[in-house]
């Protein structure tokens, strides 16, 4: 696949459905703002084990975060960028928590919005919302994953999350690649171990 790679990594998947539910779920329902929004991102500031997964990969890795995508609805078509640089992030490690059996993450082989504009509450960037649902009627997934395990995922191309299908929220938790290591670099790695 061109934008996706299973990855065997050693990682406490239970621990972190624990550390969500005890310390982040209730966030995502805490404050009203996050109620309109079909997608979030939310810091994890606890350690779990992030030093041995940079190890395995021989990776360095910048944040990692918990996303949550609304139940019946999809992600903005976006491209991940650097909270404070708006650099384009190039890639990610994505360990399916809760939910993500009945959603798929898709990319996107369109590569241009025109104009956009910048959520930095998410880190993306993604067409202007009045122009939302005309470009997302525009364009087709060229890949399209169900993600079952932990997955090397590109995410400096245009994707999304269709989670339309699915009735419940949806989970995941995401370590985001150091830009210092290109997804192509990352990919040939562990691809060919």
């Amino acid at each position: 696949m061109k934008y996706s790679l299973p990855v065997d990594i050693d990682i406490d998947i239970e621990y972190i459905k624990m550390l969500f539910k005890q310390n982040y779920a209730h966030l995502f329902e805490q404050k009203d703002e996050y109620h309109s929004y079909r997608f979030i991102a939310i810091d994890i500031k606890e350690d779990v084990g992030l030093d041995d997964i940079s190890d395995q990969l021989d990776s360095p890795f910048s944040v990692q975060r918990f996303f949550r995508t609304r139940a019946n609805t999809n992600g903005p078509i976006h491209i991940d960028c650097n909270r404070a640089t708006k650099e384009r992030r190039e890639w990610a490690i994505n360990v399916p928590l809760f939910n993500c059996d009945n959603s798929y993450m898709e990319w996107f082989d369109h590569d241009d919005f025109g104009e956009f504009s910048w959520w930095p509450e998410a880190g993306f960037i993604k067409p202007p919302q009045d122009e939302m649902d005309d470009f997302e009627l525009k364009i087709k997934p060229s890949e399209r994953i169900i993600l079952e395990s932990p997955m090397l995922v590109e995410t400096k191309s245009m994707h999304r999350v269709y989670n339309l299908d699915n009735p419940h929220d949806r989970i995941i938790y995401s370590i985001r690649g150091d830009n210092s290591i290109t997804y192509e670099e990352i990919y040939e790695r562990l691809a060919n171990g």
